[in-house]
């Protein structure tokens, strides 16, 4: 887990923010809203395949996107309930120096959300796995 979020989430971020910045400069509220917008469609799914196809990858299962498949909506749809509130807060409220590392407590928060949707996927997985087994 640690792997994914030092590798994959600190360097996006530390790319993508002033990314965003330079596409929609300043800190108006249809500026934040235009951000946090094009961040939900392009960062988010990126990030949610990356987390679940990378710890796949990392733990040597087969079926990279089978967890993928199963989480994504629900993944992307959960994450709409928490980061669009926190790129607000970022965008709106947040000099664009601080923005990385107030993205990388969120990013801790969310972790953990995202590592509790996974197993409960997997726990899913092995149930329907286990049901399909001849006897």
């Amino acid at each position: 887990m640690g792997v994914i979020g030092f590798a994959c989430l600190g360097n996006f971020n530390y790319v993508w923010i002033p990314v965003l910045e330079r596409m929609f400069p300043g800190a108006t509220v249809r500026k934040t809203l235009a951000k946090v917008l094009v961040d939900q469609v392009i960062a988010a799914p990126l990030l949610i395949t990356a987390f679940y196809a990378g710890l796949r990858v990392l733990e040597r299962k087969p079926g990279v996107f089978a967890v993928w498949r199963e989480k994504f909506v629900d993944t992307y749809m959960t994450g709409m309930m928490f980061w669009p509130a926190a790129q607000t807060i970022n965008f709106y409220l947040l000099p664009l120096q601080y923005r990385v590392v107030f993205l990388g407590v969120c990013s801790f928060t969310w972790a953990n959300v995202m590592c509790f949707m996974k197993a409960r996927a997997e726990l899913e997985l092995l149930e329907t796995d286990a049901g399909n087994k001849p006897d």
